[in-house]
């Protein structure tokens, strides 16, 4: 009988470690699902919070240059056209590009570009059909999963203004510098899409953000203090 009762105390023990083993696998496994939806909420904020102040950035800069041709403290032609927002974004755009860490790409793209350098890619004139067809929307924000890399893609519309009149109303009433070197981009009338500010991220760069710091800590998927960031509005 006492033997009987060991014997049955000893099988139950290995049943009882089957489970706790189990459990704690499971465990495991939940804390690491967990971890990565963490991870990978941190990773999107973080790239749309980067994406808004880039934004800004050239918002800024796109209306004060733009100012000193429309108030007449500059004039447009040959020698000022490099000042021009629509033309020096594209190589300003282009060395950023190069040069950041993350290997962001940040540009002013239009279904109906002067320049060919600022046509739109396919997502991108996606993005400038929503915008027409949604008046109130101002951003759209989105992964891209692509063979060659995903990446998040940020777009800001950009409207013609009173002072984009100047030279996207008519033809005729355009500066002559202008009517002269262009033929096209014009008929626009006031609050039409023009365009769209276009940010790309790529994640494979966010990723090594995040990573290499908690992985040297030994805390992996951990949390990360930005220097950079904005509350989504």
């Amino acid at each position: 009988m006492k033997q009987d009762l060991v014997n049955f105390l000893k099988k139950q023990k290995k049943y009882l470690l089957t489970i706790f083993l189990t459990i704690n696998i499971l465990f495991a496994v939940s804390k690491i699902f967990i971890s990565e939806k963490t991870y990978d909420n941190h990773e999107e904020r973080f790239a749309y919070q980067q994406a808004k102040i880039l934004n800004t950035y050239m918002s800024e800069y796109r209306h004060y240059y733009q100012a000193l041709f429309v108030d007449g403290r500059l004039e447009l032609n040959d020698k000022t056209l490099p000042v021009l927002p629509a033309y020096s974004s594209t190589i300003i755009g282009k060395n950023f590009s190069n040069n950041n860490d993350f290997k962001i790409s940040v540009k002013t793209v239009s279904d109906n570009a002067r320049n060919p350098l600022n046509n739109a890619d396919a997502l991108e004139l996606e993005a400038i059909e929503k915008y027409k067809n949604n008046p109130d929307l101002k951003e759209t924000f989105k992964k891209i999963e692509k063979k060659d890399g995903d990446y998040y893609l940020y777009t800001s519309v950009l409207k013609i203004k009173e002072s984009c009149l100047v030279c996207h109303s008519s033809r005729d009433s355009a500066p002559a510098f202008i009517a002269k070197k262009y033929s096209g981009a014009f008929g626009y009338k006031l609050n039409d899409v023009r365009g769209v500010v276009s940010v790309k991220i790529p994640t494979k760069h966010i990723g090594e953000f995040f990573l290499v710091p908690t992985l040297l800590s030994g805390n992996a998927y951990g949390h990360h203090n930005f220097s950079m960031s904005i509350s989504p509005s």
